[in-house]
């Protein structure tokens, strides 16, 4: 009889025992997930708050590259176009979103590198000295070196630090060959070459459409361009002068 009332206190404490942990498991169980539940939330709040300073500051970057554009008249609007080129040339070729994105930005950015030009430089309409061609060309390296900081254009970065390179390697600044050159970056060469063909600038007048193509085809021939490319921006410029002469 002791024996069993032993027994059953026995058992009565180890029921409460575990209702006990049962208790204390639940609680500290529900105390977890709120804290996981908590620091989600805060997680997704500093996403968002990061997601918008990378977007405000690539809107600045943006913001200064066509304020640099909009100076002079011989260029207004040439990183627009160059931007718009790109990216119908991008999307023929199959290029994924992320990949778009980072041409669309780093064709609209890439001579930032001209605000550490003289504008007088830049507008001049005699041949250039020595000097100042090496002022021009140093433009690639100024406009990476501007964005270098910001980690959010690295992708960018190469077009704009790259866009002058040829494929035989007569390009600058570093002198890349072929696969060397990224895709993106041999875009952004050919539809800047033709934009800057077919507008006015301050050393000489627009070229026509066909003249611009002449000279592209000739340096993809001459093996400075990548003919694959030159030869879809080709059929590009075709689609878009149909639909403007459709509309």
């Amino acid at each position: 009889m002791f024996n069993s009332h032993i027994l059953n206190v026995t058992v009565i404490i180890a029921v409460f025992g575990i209702c006990g942990c049962l208790i204390i498991f639940s609680w500290v169980s529900w105390a977890y997930l709120c804290a996981i539940r908590e620091l989600k939330q805060h997680f997704l709040a500093v996403r968002q708050e990061y997601a918008a300073a990378v977007e405000n500051i690539e809107d600045v970057v943006i913001s200064l590259a066509r304020a640099i554009d909009a100076k002079d008249r011989y260029t207004e609007g040439h990183t627009e176009r160059v931007s718009q080129y790109a990216l119908f040339l991008g999307e023929r070729m199959g290029m994924n979103e992320k990949q778009l994105k980072n041409l669309r930005i780093g064709a609209l950015i890439h001579d930032i590198g001209k605000i550490g030009i003289d504008q007088n430089v830049l507008n001049k309409t005699s041949p250039l000295t020595p000097g100042e061609r090496q002022q021009i060309e140093s433009h690639p390296i100024l406009g990476a070196d501007i964005c270098h900081p910001l980690n959010s254009l690295h992708d960018a970065m190469l077009i704009i630090r790259n866009h002058h390179e040829k494929m035989d390697g007569s390009g600058y600044p570093d002198g890349l060959k072929g696969d060397e050159i990224p895709l993106e970056v041999r875009i952004v060469t050919i539809v800047d070459i033709f934009d800057a063909l077919t507008t006015d600038r301050s050393y000489r007048s627009a070229l026509s459409i066909n003249e611009a193509l002449s000279i592209i085809r000739q340096e993809a021939d001459e093996g400075k361009l990548d003919p694959v490319l030159v030869r879809e921006f080709e059929i590009v410029l075709q689609d878009m002068f149909s639909m403007v002469k459709d509309a």
